[in-house]
């Protein structure tokens, strides 16, 4: 159980925040076949990068950098205190 919450993007960029009860991830797409950069700025820095996925991306303060085709995932600290929705 859980829920998912659709963030606005830009081109070819699907981001959204999953919601369980025992955490809250950022998931950033991109679906561009030439790499993008991504503001999180929204997120305010409350997250911490997810690896072992294997997926190329960095991210600078709140700036990711998506290569061509790839993901990003972070944990959000501060919103995993909050109940899923529905």
């Amino acid at each position: 159980k859980g829920s998912i919450e659709v963030v606005d993007t830009m081109h070819n960029v699907l981001a959204f925040v999953r919601r369980t009860t025992s955490q809250t991830v950022l998931c950033v797409f991109n679906f561009n076949t030439e790499d993008v950069k991504w503001d999180a700025s929204r997120y305010h820095g409350d997250f911490v990068p997810l690896e072992g996925h294997g997926f190329e991306s960095a991210h600078y303060e709140h700036i990711v950098n998506l290569s061509a085709q790839s993901a990003w995932y972070a944990s959000l600290k501060n919103l995993e205190e909050e109940k899923p929705h529905g």
